[in-house]
């Protein structure tokens, strides 16, 4: 897990920042160093939960909170979207992340 160490105003839209982060965490990376983006496992306070199914739940659904507005996307029929995800194993933790389409507001 990283730490920011310390934080340097550059304008007022940008900062300059130093972090520490374990070589485990660095090496995920695999050397992509644009398109970063830092979040805090304090940061996850929505609960959600997991749903196995199938023989012995060898298939595992994230379920979407009703918090999160994409699950009324969702339901619509024939309602499908591409996205893209990633895991992240970490000493006592597996991270999952998906990035998925912003919806549009609504006029």
């Amino acid at each position: 897990m990283g730490q920011i160490i310390t934080i340097t105003p550059l304008t007022e839209e940008k900062s300059k920042y130093t972090i520490t982060l374990e070589k485990e965490e660095f090496l995920l990376l695999e050397g992509n160093y644009n398109g970063v983006h830092f979040f805090s496992d304090d940061d996850f306070t929505i609960k959600a939960e997991i749903m196995g199914t199938g023989t012995k739940y060898s298939t595992k659904y994230f379920l979407i909170p009703p918090e999160l507005t994409l699950k009324k996307e969702l339901q619509k029929k024939g309602s499908q979207k591409k996205i893209s995800c990633q895991l992240y194993s970490v000493k006592d933790k597996e991270i999952y992340i998906y990035i998925l389409p912003k919806q549009p507001s609504p006029s």
